[in-house]
């Protein structure tokens, strides 16, 4: 009987936790309002809508990355749940993520720059300044979320909340906010013609990767995870890269119904949420020896994978709504619920299988299985929403 109460308790728990933390992609909400209020912006250049996706998807790639490790760090001592005075790992994950967003940005901005090139015959000049715009608008955002993304998670765990459940999730949210204000302000500033600060800071950034990259040059940690993080940034850029070209092609469908626009970054939070959640669960699970190496090791969860995805349908329900009361069109609210269904289960069964495939490959899944679900989810949902809108409005 007492069995029983604990199993109810711990289920309610999950429930209650992953809800609590969807909760959070609300603040999805002012990151697409802020998009939709400068949607002239956004939607100034065929490439400024390609690149989007990919500024948000990287962000979410490295907090995964950290979100991963803080957690599983914080389970196993290796992290203190404080940001002064705290371990060499800790420092040593900071440094290897601002390295690793410099790589991210230069190169999906090189990407993003070919494929403008190829689909739409961007000029070659564009090239630095499509690169400069991604590497200050990621950096800048870096600067901002690494140390409050570490500050939330300790706060949680001190609380008894667990941080494989509710780190990334509020931790995205925030961070898609501040992705897409730094990115907006950086087109903000070519449109007025200072496009010379955007250049200059590049190289400030770049100079500050190099001293950073010195410092921790021997470190054990710091080399792990770039050296773990390489395959991942490239599939990243590329998996981004799809969905920038995709939503580039509703372009003017995004221009008219800007409703679209405000829950965009929520739908993706979200979606992505679940992954992260269950990926994160996974993982800490796995190194703990509490499932099998196995795909039927899932059969375990179906119950925390109900939970978690009850608890999504409800905000995606939401945001459908919202679309429609912010000029999304009657036809926003299928094809949101459509995506929804459409694209949750291949997440859970990606987050796990990559959970597994890396931890029998010696990898650490933290590196992996986050940042490549969220890309993969990201790219998913914006292909599959994309298409259902051109199909439906196009």
């Amino acid at each position: 009987m007492t069995r029983r109460i604990d199993l109810e308790n711990r289920e309610l728990k999950v429930f209650k936790e992953s809800l609590l933390a969807l909760q959070t992609a609300l603040g999805g909400l002012l990151a697409g309002s802020i998009a939709a209020f400068w949607i002239s912006v956004l939607t100034a250049y065929y490439w400024t809508v390609m690149l989007y996706p990919m500024i948000i998807s990287v962000r979410g790639a490295i907090n995964g990355i950290l979100s991963g490790r803080l957690s599983t760090g914080l389970h196993l001592k290796l992290v203190s749940p404080k940001l002064r005075g705290n371990t060499q790992y800790f420092h040593a994950i900071l440094a290897a993520l601002f390295t690793t967003t410099m790589f991210m940005s230069i190169l999906g901005g090189f990407i993003i720059f070919l494929l403008s090139h190829m689909f739409y015959g961007v000029e070659v000049y564009l090239l630095l300044v499509i690169v400069s715009v991604a590497v200050v608008s990621q950096y800048a955002t870096t600067l901002i979320t690494e140390p409050l993304t570490s500050f939330f998670s300790f706060m949680l765990y001190r609380r008894g909340l667990d941080p494989d459940v509710v780190t990334y999730p509020i931790s995205s949210t925030m961070t898609d906010i501040i992705a897409t204000f730094m990115y907006i302000l950086t087109l903000l500033s070519i449109r007025g013609g200072y496009t010379w600060i955007l250049l200059l800071l590049t190289v400030v950034f770049i100079s500050t990767t190099i001293y950073i990259a010195f410092i921790f040059k021997r470190d054990r940690d710091y080399m792990e995870v770039i050296r773990e993080t390489t395959l991942t940034i490239c599939i990243v850029s590329l998996l981004s890269s799809i969905g920038g070209v995709f939503l580039s092609r509703v372009r003017g469908i995004i221009e008219e119904k800007p409703g679209i626009v405000v829950v965009y970054p929520a739908l993706i939070d979200t979606i992505g949420d679940i992954g992260a959640s269950f990926g994160s669960i996974c993982t800490t699970r796995i190194i703990l020896g509490l499932i099998e190496l196995k795909i039927k090791g899932v059969v375990k969860l179906l119950w925390e994978i109900l939970l978690i995805t009850s608890a999504a349908f409800i905000m995606f329900v939401l945001y459908s709504i919202l679309s429609y009361v912010t000029g999304g069109g009657f036809l926003s609210i299928l094809a949101i619920i459509l995506t929804f269904l459409l694209v949750a289960p291949i997440v859970i069964v990606f987050s796990f299988v990559m959970a597994i495939v890396t931890f029998r490959l010696g990898l650490n899944p933290d590196d992996f299985v986050i940042p490549l679900e969220t890309t993969f989810t990201d790219t998913m949902l914006t292909v599959i929403l994309s298409s259902i809108l051109y199909m439906m409005i196009g």
